[in-house]
This record gives C-alpha cells, sequence and structure tokens, in this order.
C-alpha cells in the first residue's frame, strides 16, 4: 500500500556535542509505502470465529519531504534556548525491512447468498536497521455476496467494506549541518542526526474484492483500496 502521513516531533541532534533543535512548524508532503508477505495459520473455533497466526516480511521506504521554517535550538549554555529562522528541507527516502508476527481473527455470518466478515489483526514489524519496533493495527469490516453453488466444486464471492490500519512509525536519518546554515557547524558539528513521527492522515478507506474456490480446498483471493490509501492484495488459501 501507498498513502500519505503526517510527520510531527521533528528532532535535530548533534553527533559531536550535547546540543539538540526541534522544529515545532514544518511544511510538508510526506508519503510511505509497505510491502508485505505473510503466511497465516487458521483453524475454524467455531461456524463463525476463524483465529490465525500471522509469521511474515514486510519490506517499506517512508519518504519524508519537509520544509523546515525556523528550529529551535536547546540545551545552550545560561540561555537555555534559541529560536533561530532558517529555513531548510530534508528529502530522503529511509528504507526499512524485517520480520513481522502477530495474531487476529475474523468474525463471519451469513444468510441466504449474503455474507458479513469482520477481520481484525495485530502484528509488530522487527527491522533490521531502525531501534523501534512498528505496530500495526488491522480492522476490516466487509460485506458481500456468494456467486454460485457452495456444493458444486467451484463457485466464487464478491464484496465491497472498508479497512482500517493503525501503523505510526517513526524515522531517521542524517543531515549535513551546512545545508541548515553554516553557522551551525561550529555549534552542532558538520553532521546531524534528524528524527521524527508520521501517522497517516487518513487511517480509513474503500475496498474491493473477490475470491474464487477451486474443489474446495484452493482459494485465490484479490482485493484492491482506493481513495486516500492505495493497495491491493493478492492470496491464496489451502484448505485441509
Amino acid at each position: 500500500y501507498d498513502q500519505a502521513y503526517q510527520a510531527s516531533n521533528l528532532l535535530l541532534t548533534s553527533d559531536s556535542t550535547s546540543l539538540s533543535a526541534r522544529a515545532d512548524t514544518i511544511y510538508q508532503n510526506t508519503t510511505a509505502y509497505e510491502f508485505k508477505g505473510q503466511i497465516r495459520p487458521n483453524v475454524w473455533l467455531f461456524p463463525f470465529l476463524n483465529v490465525y497466526g500471522i509469521f511474515g516480511y514486510t519490506k517499506g521506504v517512508i519518504s519524508p519531504s519537509l520544509v523546515v521554517p525556523y528550529i529551535i535550538i536547546e540545551n545552550i549554555p545560561i540561555i537555555d534556548s534559541l529560536v533561530i529562522d532558517s529555513t531548510f528541507e530534508i528529502q530522503d527516502d529511509i528504507g526499512y525491512v524485517g520480520a513481522t508476527y502477530g495474531i487476529g481473527a475474523t468474525f463471519s455470518m451469513g444468510l441466504r447468498s449474503f455474507f458479513l466478515l469482520v477481520d481484525y489483526n495485530y502484528s509488530v514489524t522487527n527491522p533490521t536497521d531502525m531501534d523501534d519496533n512498528l505496530h500495526n493495527h488491522f480492522f476490516s469490516p466487509k460485506f458481500g455476496i456468494f456467486l454460485g453453488k457452495g456444493e458444486k466444486l467451484s463457485y466464487g464471492a464478491l464484496w465491497v467494506g472498508a479497512m482500517y490500519i493503525s501503523n505510526d512509525q517513526s524515522f531517521t536519518g542524517k543531515i549535513d549541518v551546512a545545508e541548515i546554515n553554516p553557522i551551525f557547524v561550529p555549534l552542532f558539528g558538520e553532521e546531524a542526526t534528524y528524527s521524527g513521527k508520521i501517522t497517516a492522515v487518513q487511517q480509513w478507506n474503500f475496498v474491493l474484492g473477490g475470491s474464487y474456490v477451486l474443489h474446495n480446498r484452493h482459494h485465490i483471493m484479490l482485493e484492491v483500496g482506493m481513495f486516500d490509501r492505495k493497495q491491493i492484495s493478492f492470496g491464496y488459501d489451502f484448505r485441509f
């Protein structure tokens, strides 16, 4: 998926001194995308409740595109802090990869050819090149209709619904202090570390999907998400 994010809590820390700086105002166009591959072993506990585990791999890129009009330098001896009007930009592509694991459940019910599905899962990704784990909450209600007869070898379904994803993340990188302002080099050193948080601008979107069942054991699924978050999901299930 690919979507817009809002960056906040931008902090600059010196690699050679105890000084730090924060930015309370940021003009931005921040985006991020992720690719996930997962295996989900599952079991039906009841006719209406399926539970599953999540084991997989996540690869993503956070792309902060920030314009900072001023910074507040902190931890300065005697005066403590100082506001500096020095507009600079941060343009970066920060990649990460890591193992993903989690747990989820699907509630389902049907009436004649119609059905309702409500799916929730929680997963954690441990990126190899980030200090913090990424926590992901997923919730999706869907309403659909079966196509064909279940007693036949092959049949399918179509559905519409919504998807909620909460996956606030952090980002970090390096910036040349001279790009901010050359006069900061004696204070900060030649290079500073920037970090911040990103929050999805829109956590809900609309989804449209379908599935096809081959000989009862083999299920294939395709789902697309539209509007504020663009996404596509493809799945294959084998039923024992």
